[in-house]
């Protein structure tokens, strides 16, 4: 027979097990890709696979050794589908095209005080980041 403190201590990690489930999916429908759903040697596994079979030209935006590998996590466009009733988390990696050259910036806000009203403004942009060419005509 099955002792009753087993049986409590096999449903608490069952509790745990489904709580983490639950915080990764949340974290996949917010955009964030969860250590817990693809932990970083995997993620570095994957990234070499990709690298390999990119072709000529195209790269990925920072290369995958261990000490960038947090930037897969947080500067991902993640999001979830279904497909026949299967939950899928769909990753998108931008890629960098190596014949454009282009200069790469992040786009940073800062609150400007206007002193008429005491206030502070600040304009948030679309986009995280700003593609300018060399010769500064063309911006993406």
């Amino acid at each position: 027979m099955i002792s009753i403190h087993i049986l409590i201590m096999s449903l608490l990690n069952l509790a745990t097990d489904v709580s983490r489930f639950e915080l990764t999916l949340f974290e996949l429908a917010g955009g964030f890709l969860s250590y817990d759903l693809v932990d970083p040697s995997n993620k570095k596994n994957i990234l070499d696979e990709i690298k390999i079979h990119l072709t000529f030209g195209l790269r990925l935006p920072v290369e995958p050794e261990v000490v960038n590998l947090f930037l897969y996590y947080i500067k991902l466009n993640v999001h979830i589908t279904e497909i026949h009733e299967q939950l899928f988390g769909v990753i998108k990696i931008p890629l960098i095209n190596q014949q454009s050259i282009y200069d790469s910036y992040e786009i940073s806000t800062f609150p400007v005080h206007i002193k008429e009203t005491n206030l502070f403004m600040s304009i948030v942009p679309e986009a995280e980041y700003l593609l300018t060419d060399q010769d500064r005509k063309n911006t993406h």
